[in-house]
């Protein structure tokens, strides 16, 4: 009985011996063992991230260029985050979704790492975001258990995609100026200004219409280059930027319009200038009806509006700032933002919150009304 007693006792005291040695050893693993082996991994990647940097630089900021690579920046992140460098996971994930944001699993990681770097608000307005794409139900259970365990870190704050940007019938007064030049519709503008609105949540406002020669144009090609045309236009309009309320102005036109190096543009946009421009010259290619048109022209304001609000490329597929490489690609986009945008704007407003508010003008609001349900805009 006494050997008996004694084999358990010894029987024990080695399972717990070897707990303990195991206990070490995962410690051990995920200290100094696990990141050496993601640091080496990220060395594999590390000239296909050097390409795509190089191909970023020189296409002047084009991430577009880099769908190719997305899966590396996403690796690069997971890497990082193993190997404990949580400020190189945050950047290579942040990139690889501006890349392709329907990727909820890699937006939980992204919130991973900023939990992890001690940055709980950022992590939960990504874990939010996570779960609005529904997520398989293996990263639902690890958002939501990671939700629950900042949620004293969080505590009283409302991520932004789940709150109004701003309260309705109200708009930042930032003013988008809109010039049309060679377009005769005003029904059609008016339209697009209203809905424009409603997403940007800023001012849009109309200038009195282009109808003289404009600088920029080619004959030999029938089009207009869109840098020589904005620094004509900005010599013109100067008075209007000095103004603080500007924000920038919109040309939108008929003409077609090119850069250097391209074919053809369906629309650009320039910081410096503080310009951007829309065609529809080539929407009109395969005769469509008004409807479609307006679609079209739409998607492309939202597209190019983005960027005068600073917010970066993005190449989703299926989001309406996504880039369309030709026509058919064109029509394949769908005319509402992606998340990652929509995550981008709540960034521009923040920084714009000291701007006082204004009343969307009732006739607007009925305006917009009768659009979206004309359209089907959601």
């Amino acid at each position: 009985m006494k050997v008996s007693k004694l084999k358990i006792i010894i029987a024990s005291l080695a399972i717990i011996a070897s707990l303990a040695v195991l206990s070490l050893y995962i410690l051990a693993w995920s200290k100094f063992v696990s990141p050496v082996i993601a640091n080496i991994k990220i060395s594999r990647i590390v000239n296909r991230l050097i390409t795509a940097e190089s191909l970023y630089q020189r296409s002047g900021g084009n991430n577009v260029l880099l769908r190719a690579y997305v899966n590396d920046f996403f690796k690069a992140g997971r890497l990082s985050l193993e190997s404990g460098h949580y400020d190189n996971a945050i950047k290579f994930y942040t990139f690889g979704l501006q890349i392709d944001c329907w990727r909820p699993d890699k937006i939980f990681e992204l919130g991973l790492a900023y939990e992890k770097r001690g940055m709980y608000k950022e992590a939960y307005e990504r874990f939010n975001q996570s779960l609005s794409l529904n997520p398989s139900p293996v990263v639902y259970l690890k958002t939501k258990l990671h939700l629950w365990l900042i949620r004293d870190k969080v505590k009283g704050f409302k991520p932004l995609i789940e709150e109004e940007m701003l309260a309705p019938g109200k708009l930042k007064a930032k003013i988008i100026y809109i010039l049309a030049f060679g377009v005769d519709d005003a029904e059609m503008l008016n339209d697009l200004r209203v809905l424009l609105q409603d997403v940007y949540k800023i001012k849009f406002v109309f200038l009195e219409e282009l109808k003289e020669p404009a600088g920029g144009f080619d004959a030999g090609r029938n089009q207009y280059f869109v840098m020589p045309l904005f620094s004509d236009m900005r010599d013109r309009y100067e008075n209007i930027f000095s103004s603080p309320d500007t924000q920038a102005i919109l040309i939108v036109t008929s003409y077609d319009i090119t850069d250097e190096g391209l074919n053809f543009l369906f629309g650009k946009s320039d910081a410096q200038t503080g310009f951007g421009i829309i065609s529809y010259h080539r929407f009109l290619l395969d005769n469509p009806d008004r409807e479609t048109l307006f679609t079209r022209i739409y998607t492309q304001a939202l597209s190019t509006s983005g960027f005068l609000l600073g917010m970066p490329r993005c190449s989703s597929s299926g989001c309406a700032r996504s880039y369309p490489h030709s026509l058919e690609e064109f029509k394949r986009k769908s005319h509402v933002l992606c998340n990652e945008c929509k995550h981008n704007l709540s960034i521009f407003l923040e920084k714009i919150k000291n701007v006082p508010e204004t009343d969307v003008p009732a006739a607007d609001m009925a305006r917009l009304e009768n659009v979206k349900s004309r359209y089907g805009i959601k």
